[in-house]
């Protein structure tokens, strides 16, 4: 038999002073007593309590803290996204191995940092850079004016450039129709830098190799060497295109020979009415490319010793020592058909109904009127063109040509400044790619103006590079901000400029344009 267990009954008086707790109660500790609630573990509901009054006390540096880390972010995605949206063709991995050692060359480790996460490179050399030092007179203002009278009376004054078949040796003649055709172009009136020769921008060069063995001399080990036209060949064959000339006096003190005052155009009347005492350069290509016939493109290339940046926010960027730019004209049967027009690492095609005209005098029964429609085309033969100031990029029309920023923040320049005849003074050659790329063949034309072209005629395929290399970040003329250096490379010559091309632009992206309109509307890389 179990054992019954007996447990004490609670007395009324207990039940009645201690009520039992229901599932739908709830504890109050505002019910028990100040001695009681003190004597109890920290509520849960006082942590926020405390967190409230740690804010309350830090905010400002909490405040200070969410602001700079916003900013450092921001700045992370524009130095992250501003260098590709302001470079439209996108660096090689070769390319971005030179940049890493590049940035390695600083002496200081915030600009190094500074430059590696947020694209701000040497910002400790930022300063005013001006076309022209002070009481240096680089900044003189062109003879001749600009506006409509000065254009009238200016392109009035040309004549039709002939051939000169007296000392040509059997050279083969320049077509009678690519000299009625030949571009006229007007440089900036507030230019610094005019049309230099390529003879005397060598006389100021030295050749430098920096990837050779013992290149501390500046050219690959060999002794300092006197460049000119008849040994820049010969560098390609020891140095195989690595060479890039480098001038021998610093260019910021902007030395004679670089702004190359004496190339301004001539503003007198007759024979020498818009000659540059600089030689263009004609090349001339016959291609069989076309279902309409024959197929020869006239490349005229006007040389610079010095290409001045355009700036953004006062700051500079673009400068490099060396300049070509090019006007291409391509011929079918003898006819224009279209024209393109180098600008920056690209350029544009127009239709050749599409461009202003001007008559030179002799043209249409004798008649020194010049034609100007709105809308391009007009009565003459000849192409006006157009110099930007400082870059000498082509346009086909005078204004303001923004590019790659928004806003007209960065934009060629170009008016109708001091007008140069290229084709009174140009060295004439015809080329022969074979294969249709090889740009090594070079020969001599008969002379067209001025004296006959330099032969032998070697110098046109030099690979290297006609200006200084890219400065170091540890020299104190150079900055780059967002990709954007203040001094860029020199450029490459006419051999580099694919000569044998079939395609009106060099780019893989172009389309010839029909008007001006629409080369208002448009950039060479949309």
């Amino acid at each position: 038999m179990r054992p019954q267990i007996s447990l004490p009954r609670p007395s009324e008086a207990d039940v009645e002073t201690q009520p039992l707790l229901s599932t739908s109660q709830s504890y109050d500790p505002r019910d028990s007593s100040p001695e009681q609630r003190s004597a109890r573990p920290t509520s849960i509901r006082s942590v926020p309590s405390t967190l409230r009054a740690l804010l309350q006390a830090t905010w400002p540096v909490s405040l200070l803290l969410a602001i700079v880390l916003a900013v450092m972010w921001a700045l992370y995605l524009v130095a992250w996204v501003a260098p590709r949206a302001l470079n439209p063709t996108p660096p090689s991995a070769e390319q971005r191995a030179r940049d890493a050692e590049w940035v390695s060359g600083s002496p200081y480790w915030a600009d190094r940092q500074a430059c590696r996460w947020l694209s701000l490179c040497g910002v400790h050399h930022l300063r005013w850079d001006p076309p022209a030092i002070e009481g240096g007179g680089a900044d003189e203002r062109p003879r001749g004016g600009a506006g409509e009278s000065g254009r009238g009376r200016e392109r009035a004054g040309f004549r039709r450039p002939r051939a000169k078949v007296a000392g040509s040796k059997g050279a083969k003649q320049v077509p009678e129709y690519v000299l009625r055709h030949a571009p006229l172009v007007h440089l900036h009136s507030g230019e610094s830098f005019w049309p230099a020769s390529v003879e005397e921008h060598l006389r100021h060069m030295r050749p430098v190799n920096h990837t050779a063995p013992g290149s501390n001399n500046g050219d690959g080990g060999s002794s300092h060497a006197l460049l000119n036209l008849t040994s820049l060949d010969s560098l390609d064959a020891t140095h195989g295109g690595a060479v890039y000339l480098t001038s021998t006096e610093d260019v910021e003190t902007r030395p004679t020979w670089l702004t190359s005052r004496g190339g301004l155009p001539s503003s007198t009347d007759g024979e020498n009415m818009g000659r540059s005492t600089a030689p263009a350069v004609l090349v001339l290509v016959e291609k069989d490319t076309d279902d309409d016939g024959p197929v020869l493109d006239a490349f005229w290339f006007f040389f610079y010793s010095y290409n001045l940046g355009q700036t953004v926010l006062g700051v500079r960027f673009g400068n490099h020592v060396g300049d070509w730019e090019h006007c291409m004209v391509r011929f079918v049967r003898g006819e224009p058909t279209a024209v393109f027009l180098s600008e920056h690492e690209g350029g544009q095609a127009y239709a050749w109904r599409a461009l202003e005209k001007a008559a030179a005098e002799g043209d249409n029964n004798g008649s020194s009127q010049h034609s100007r429609p709105s809308g391009g085309g007009g009565g003459g033969d000849r192409p006006v063109v157009y110099s930007a100031v400082g870059s000498h990029a082509m346009h086909a029309t005078a204004g303001s040509h923004p590019y790659v920023l928004p806003f007209g923040m960065l934009k060629d320049v170009t008016d109708e400044g001091p007008l140069w005849d290229p084709a009174r003074n140009a060295w004439a050659y015809w080329h022969e790619p074979p294969g249709g790329e090889d740009e090594s063949a070079f020969k001599p034309a008969a002379p067209i103006g001025g004296e006959a072209a330099p032969a032998p005629a070697g110098w046109l395929g030099f690979r290297g590079r006609w200006g200084d290399e890219l400065y170091g970040l540890d020299d104190g003329r150079q900055w780059r901000l967002f990709n954007q250096y203040h001094y860029v490379n020199g450029p490459a010559g006419p051999a580099d400029k694919h000569l044998g091309r079939n395609a009106m632009c060099p780019q893989s992206r172009c389309k010839v344009l029909d008007s001006l309109e629409v080369g208002r509307k448009r950039t060479w890389y949309t």
